[in-house]
């Protein structure tokens, strides 16, 4: 059984209180509970990535300066 189009997703649980969220029917608590954890998992990889990138990003700025100072001080 669908469930109507006001249902509640993950970006509407900060605006709920604890007792309308223990309220919801059990089948979309299930629900819910899935897609804040398959978000979870997205958001963290997205991180890991994001911060791999600045990793890189960083450590060849810096590689440039240090070849700049080095060529400079020659």
């Amino acid at each position: 059984m669908p469930f109507p189009e006001n249902t509640p997703t993950p970006d509407d649980l900060p605006s709920l209180s604890a007792a309308e969220i223990a309220a919801l029917p059990v089948e979309l608590l299930a629900i819910l509970q899935r897609e804040i954890d398959e978000r979870l998992k997205r958001d963290k990889a997205a991180k890991t990535r994001f911060d791999a990138g600045l990793a890189v990003r960083y450590a060849m700025s810096k590689s440039a300066q240090v070849l700049r100072t080095d060529f400079n001080s020659s």
